[in-house]
């Protein structure tokens, strides 16, 4: 039995998003973000992680696909013009 098949449904759940921010992944799964805490606590634990990095990368040798957040891109400044208009 591997170690991700002990994790609880509820875990099983959470672990693919556990990259998220807490109030992205309460959102998706219409939990709150202290239960995704709780979670990602025990998921860590289970997994035998420190914390959540550390569960994060043990779960990606285990082959689980980890959602990850993708920053958001600064808005371009007022003054700022794309190159092609600086040239004319």
């Amino acid at each position: 039995m591997t170690t991700i098949t002990l994790l609880s449904p509820a875990e099983s759940r959470v672990l693919p998003l556990i990259a998220l921010r807490y109030k992205e992944a309460a959102h998706r799964l219409n939990l709150s973000e202290p239960c995704i805490k709780m979670h990602i606590r025990q998921i860590a634990r289970k997994l035998g992680a420190r914390d959540r990095y550390g569960a994060i990368a043990l779960a990606t040798r285990f082959g689980v696909e980890i959602e990850i957040r993708r920053p958001k891109r600064p808005p371009p400044s007022a003054g700022h013009r794309p190159r092609s208009e600086q040239q004319r």
